[in-house]
């Protein structure tokens, strides 16, 4: 069978699209253990809520600036805000 020039870029493009993808999920997979081997590090345990918090992100550059916070916050409690702002509201702990 013969496959015509377009069904090759079709097939081309198609794969292409198929690893971008397979590589930004890759990264983010990634970034949600190294942000989690972080906050074992400082804080050693981290609750179930924030690593089911954590996959539910998929925006790199936002796991990215939760890594960064994990190192700037003096506490677990501080870290958790970042992840979910409306935590810090209720608290009256600023």
């Amino acid at each position: 069978m013969i496959e015509s020039a377009a069904y090759e870029l079709i097939k081309k493009e198609g794969y292409e699209e198929g690893y971008q993808q397979g590589m930004r999920q890759g990264m983010v997979e990634s970034a949600r253990r190294i942000i989690v081997s972080a906050l074992e590090a400082r804080f050693d345990l981290v609750p179930s809520p924030a690593v089911r918090a954590l996959l539910d992100i998929e925006d790199p550059e936002m796991l990215e600036l939760l890594h960064r916070t994990a190192h700037a916050q003096k506490n677990r409690d501080q870290w958790l805000v970042s992840l979910d702002p409306s935590r810090g509201s209720s608290s009256g702990n600023n």
